[in-house]
Formats: structure tokens, sequence, C-alpha cells
């Protein structure tokens, strides 16, 4: 039996029954989603290093916070001025 005449069967069915089908496949899609969404979500928890806690963030934030106003952004363990202010006024 060819795909083409099950649907073809399948269309000739009362409605009550299209409807059967209809939420069988919505339910064989959303059980191949979520067993991807498992294999992904154990990957990621297995590649802890990679993913950022947000406290890398935080310093930068931190750092740019405490550099505001003086024309310097921090990069890294230095300062580096933007495009030679400083931010003083003559």
């Amino acid at each position: 039996m060819s795909l083409s005449s099950k649907i073809e069967e399948i269309r000739r069915k009362p409605e009550r029954e299209k409807i059967r089908y209809v939420w069988a496949m919505v339910f064989i899609c959303m059980i191949f989603i979520i067993f991807v969404w498992i294999f992904s979500l154990k990957n990621s928890m297995q590649n802890e290093d990679v993913v950022n806690s947000g406290g890398e963030v935080m310093d930068n934030f931190e750092s740019l916070e405490n550099s505001q106003g003086t024309g310097e952004i921090p990069m890294g363990s230095e300062q580096k001025t933007v495009n030679g202010f400083s931010g003083e006024s003559n």
C-alpha cells in the first residue's frame, strides 16, 4: 500500500476518524520533539564549561560601570581609550 493510496483511504473516512488520525500524528510528532529536546538538554548539561553562567558578563558590566565617564572601555585586564578621547574637558 503506497502513501498516496493510504491518504485517499483516509480522505474517504468520516470526519471523526480523520480527527483521530490527526491527533495520532500530533502525538507522534510531539514524542519526536520531546526526544530531541531531552537529547539536546543532556548534551548541553554535559558541556557545562561551554555554557556561560553569567559571572563573566557581570564582571565585564561592573568594569564598564566603573569606567563610565572616563572614555575608557575595559578590555580584559587593560583599559583602552576610545578614539583618543579620555573624557577630560579642555
